[in-house]
C-alpha cells in the first residue's frame, strides 16, 4: 500500500479533528438533555431516559473512537527520531562491532524516510563506520530492511549484533533477500511502519 502524502494526512487530520469536536459537542448536549431530562421531567417513562442514556453513551463512544482515530493519524505524519539517548547507545553498541561499509538506500520520493536516513548514518559514522545514503526510484518495503552482504559469511555474527543494536534502539530490521551482488552491508530505510 503505497504512503500517503503529508497534505492527505492533513486533510484527514483536520476531518477527525472537526468530527472529534462534533460528536463531543452532540455528546454534552445529549448529556445535558439526559440529566435535565431526569431532574426537571420526572414524568417522563422509563423507556424514554433509557433510550437517552444509550444514545449519550453511543455518542461518547463515536467521539472516543474519532479522538483515537485522530491521535494515529496525527503519530503516522510525525518523522521518526532518534533521540540523544537512543544516538549514544547505538554509536556504543556499533563500536564493538568488527566495521564493513554500509549503504543506507532510500526511495528518493520518500522525503520522511530520506531524513530518518540521515540520523541513522551519523550513528554509524560516529563509531567509526563507513556509511553512505544511496537513493533508489522504487518504493522499498515500510520499516527497516538488511541486506546480507556478499562478502561477510553466511553464519557472520556481526550480522545478528547489527540487529540487535538496531533493535536496541526501537527499530526492528528484518533480513531482505540480495537482489543481486550485494557488497557493503545495505540498510534499506522504508517508510514508516
Amino acid at each position: 500500500m503505497p504512503a500517503l502524502s503529508k497534505e492527505t494526512l492533513e486533510t484527514v487530520a483536520g476531518i477527525l479533528e472537526g468530527l472529534a469536536v462534533s460528536l463531543a459537542l452532540a455528546s454534552a448536549v445529549a448529556g445535558i438533555g439526559f440529566f435535565a431530562a431526569n431532574r426537571l421531567l420526572k414524568p417522563l417513562q422509563e423507556k424514554e431516559a433509557l433510550e437517552q442514556r444509550k444514545d449519550f453513551l453511543a455518542l461518547t463512544e463515536r467521539a472516543a473512537k474519532a479522538e483515537r482515530e485522530l491521535l494515529e493519524v496525527k503519530e503516522r505524519m510525525t518523522d521518526r527520531t532518534l533521540n540523544k539517548e537512543q544516538e549514544a547507545r547505538l554509536v556504543s553498541d556499533l563500536r564493538v562491532i568488527d566495521k564493513i561499509p554500509v549503504q543506507l538506500r532510500v526511495s528518493m520520493s520518500d522525503a520522511e524516510a530520506r531524513r530518518f536516513a540521515r540520523l541513522l548514518k551519523k550513528p554509524f559514522q560516529d563509531a567509526g563506520w563507513e556509511a553512505a545514503i544511496l537513493t533508489m526510484t522504487i518504493l522499498p518495503p515500510r520499516g527497516i530492511g538488511i541486506v546480507h552482504p556478499k562478502i561477510v559469511p553466511a553464519d557472520d555474527p556481526r550480522m545478528e549484533l547489527i540487529k540487535m543494536a538496531l533493535r536496541e534502539v526501537g527499530l526492528d530490521p528484518t533480513t531482505v533477500p540480495a537482489d543481486g551482488p550485494a557488497e557493503p552491508l545495505t540498510i534499506i530505510v522504508g517508510g514508516r511502519p
